[in-house]
């Protein structure tokens, strides 16, 4: 049936008086004909007790004048209004979308009772549960209550009227009984030939309110154990778990102090946390609320995008953070004990400055000698003339040769700490000179002084303690980080046995660890990745609010 959609705005006069809209009545009736001017007083008394904002009318008739009077209900109450036939697919497509979700919204539903119950139906088999939504059947088959609350969940807020005589109408109102199911009670009445009413109480209470005390109502709570949110302790095979200790268990017992209720344990066949998957299935704690099975799940549940996508979490009652869990740090060798006070990239970079030095001064000099035309008769000096030659280079090589080699080998002589007995002729070498043995003093002292803090005290590798680490942990040890997929109870024998660092829930790490020995586990102090715990409870659940509350 195609969709009929009409925005009425405030400022619309298209719509102006209820006489021209009766005129538009046909002359025949039938059992889901209503007049439009009953129908228009009802609308418009009930409108009046209401904070409407939005409201939307579902028909299946032909805009007949009762239909067309609820319009003018609605516009005359200040409220926009969008009008379509009945169809099932429209319905999803319209309830479903965000801006269904956000703001207080009326659903006025003008149809038969088939129609009703199918349009109920696929209200439960869809989700469509909104905290938002309140839905006003108007019907006149005095049956349709009783019938209603067999498909209702909790969630969906029905306000129904009933003309249960020819100018007598019954208001009634949904609830939720201590045995979680729909019941209709009666609030009020109203009179075709006064068109006047009451109500002894609202329509619609504020949910906030109505559950701040369910009336020792029992409540299904899905959880697993995991410390040190939430332990259970099981009775037997066949029976329910209890509640033993954790931050959860303690949330879960205020709660249901402050409000009243009580709570049976639910354990999730596969003991996850769980979500929607690839396949279309919601797995774990999720699943057990999402498929009604249970009214809330609470066991430090991450709030994610893909779990808000079928269930509703209140706000983060708690906020954690992602660190790095690795071994503890092992003692390095001794063995190897002189070449821990410095790095790999220093010893590197001090070989290349030891082979440097020689060659540069050796030049420094041959360049004075080249510039000084008076041959000093050091330079033919006893320990140059025992130099062993070469018989294969010619002489002026073999004189090179020795020279470089000579002033090498005194070069690295003064790094050790040992005599230079390289002669200073002039400034410029011995400029060269001073600064090398000034070095050499600083050098040997911060290596001799390191070296003995080392031999004194045990020395450990390197501790992981951020992503940085992590990498140069990967690269020089063969650390292999580990995420854990999906949702599962953290692993550290792994940490224990193998070079691996786990990425996981701070506190969760540190119980863990201090179960298994805490010497046994470094933790990095570094933190990543903050996320909320929150409780998931049913779409649509008043329950949300209240706990939001609390």
């Amino acid at each position: 049936m195609p969709v009929v959609t009409s925005q009425i705005n405030h400022n619309n006069n298209s719509i102006t008086s209820k006489s021209r809209l009766s005129s538009l009545a046909p002359s025949t009736t039938n059992r889901y004909y209503m007049e439009a001017s009953v129908l228009y007083s009802l609308t418009f008394f009930l409108l009046q007790n209401t904070i409407q904002r939005d409201v939307i009318i579902i028909h299946d008739s032909p805009l007949t004048g009762s239909v067309l009077g609820v319009i003018e209900s609605c516009f005359m109450g200040l409220a926009d209004t969008t009008l379509f036939t009945y169809d099932l697919a429209t319905l999803q497509r319209v309830f479903a979308s965000p801006d269904h979700t956000t703001s207080r919204r009326y659903v006025v539903v003008l149809c038969s009772l088939e129609h009703t119950m199918e349009i109920f139906t696929e209200v439960r088999r869809s989700s469509l549960e909104s905290r938002s939504v309140r839905w006003v059947v108007v019907s006149e088959e005095e049956v349709l209550g009783l019938t209603l609350s067999m498909v209702l969940r909790e969630g969906t807020h029905v306000g129904l009227l009933v003309r249960v005589e020819p100018d007598l109408y019954h208001i009634f109102s949904s609830y939720v009984d201590m045995t979680s199911a729909i019941r209709f009670q009666k609030v009020g009445s109203w009179s075709v030939d006064t068109t006047t009413g009451y109500l002894k109480q609202p329509l619609f209470p504020d949910m906030s309110e109505f559950y701040l005390d369910l009336h020792g109502r029992q409540l299904k709570v899905t959880t697993v154990s995991s410390d040190p949110f939430f332990t259970l302790v099981y009775r037997g095979e066949g029976q329910s778990p209890l509640p033993d200790r954790g931050i959860d268990a303690n949330i879960a017992q205020t709660l249901a102090t402050f409000l009243n209720f009580t709570y049976e344990i639910v354990v999730p066949a596969d003991r996850k946390w769980g979500g929607p998957q690839a396949d279309g299935t919601v797995t774990g704690m999720i699943g057990e609320v999402y498929s009604h099975r249970a009214h809330l799940a609470i066991c430090e549940i991450t709030i994610t995008v893909q779990r808000e996508s079928v269930t509703d979490f209140t706000l983060p009652y708690f906020l954690e953070s992602t660190t790095l869990v690795s071994p503890a740090p092992s003692e390095l060798p001794r063995a190897l004990a002189v070449f821990y006070p410095f790095s790999t990239y220093l010893w590197g970079l001090l070989a290349v400055v030891v082979l440097l030095m020689g060659p540069l001064v050796f030049l420094v000099s041959r360049g004075h000698d080249l510039s000084v035309p008076v041959v000093d008769p050091s330079l033919h000096s006893q320990q140059q003339q025992s130099v062993i030659q070469t018989p294969e280079l010619g002489k002026e090589n073999r004189d090179l040769l020795a020279s470089v080699s000579a002033t090498c080998f005194n070069v690295f002589r003064t790094i050790v700490i040992q005599g230079n007995l390289l002669p200073a002729r002039s400034w410029p070498i011995r400029l060269v000179l001073f600064s090398w043995f000034a070095f050499c003093v600083i050098l040997y002292a911060l290596y001799s002084g390191t070296l003995t803090a080392y031999m004194t005290k045990p020395s450990f590798e390197p501790p992981i303690d951020s992503l940085e680490d992590a990498l140069e942990a990967h690269r020089r040890f063969g650390f292999v980080p580990v995420a854990q997929q999906g949702t599962s109870n953290l692993r550290l024998w792994r940490v224990m046995n193998e070079k691996v660092m786990y990425m996981t829930p701070k506190l969760n790490s540190e119980v863990r660890a201090t179960q298994r020995g805490r010497h046994r586990f470094h933790i990095a102090r570094n933190t990543f990745l903050y996320q909320g715990y929150g409780i998931a409870c049913r779409i649509g659940s008043p329950l949300t609010t209240v706990f939001d509350i609390m």
